[in-house]
């Protein structure tokens, strides 16, 4: 499995975008997260994501759409889901594009800065025009 499966450890920055731009799929099955952004990250270079419903995690991943779901501690359901993977490249494609597209789509600068205005929007504040003093 050695010659199969990179457990990198930590990386710096140059070294998990390669790392991310080489891969084939991504797995987390963590038993407790807040939101991942290693998730989020793996998400944006298109790869197809196997991981498991805590935290944050389901407001991302929907199973079969944009992401696979295993149960935490579901070791069987793990292997299941990456032998589906790596023996069905169309599989990887489709849950790869929808992956990032959820992220163009959710965690965009602009569209955490459409959030943010929102948000100021709503209790009266309205943004300042650049150059303009508080």
């Amino acid at each position: 499995m050695s010659d199969r499966v990179i457990c990198p450890g930590w990386l710096n920055p140059e070294r998990k975008s390669a790392e991310l731009a080489s891969g084939t799929l991504f797995a987390l099955p963590s038993y407790a997260e807040g939101m991942p952004i290693a998730l989020l990250e793996a998400m944006s270079w298109r790869l197809p994501v196997i991981a498991t419903p805590v935290g944050g995690i389901p407001q991302v991943i929907q199973h079969d759409v944009n992401g696979l779901l295993v149960a935490p501690g579901d070791i069987d359901g793990l292997a299941t889901n990456i032998t589906r993977l790596m023996k069905d490249p169309a599989t990887r494609e489709r849950l790869g594009t929808a992956a990032r597209a959820t992220i163009e789509s959710g965690f965009s600068l602009e569209e955490a800065l459409d959030h943010l205005s929102r948000i100021y929007r709503h209790f009266g504040l309205e943004a300042r025009a650049a150059g303009e003093s508080a």
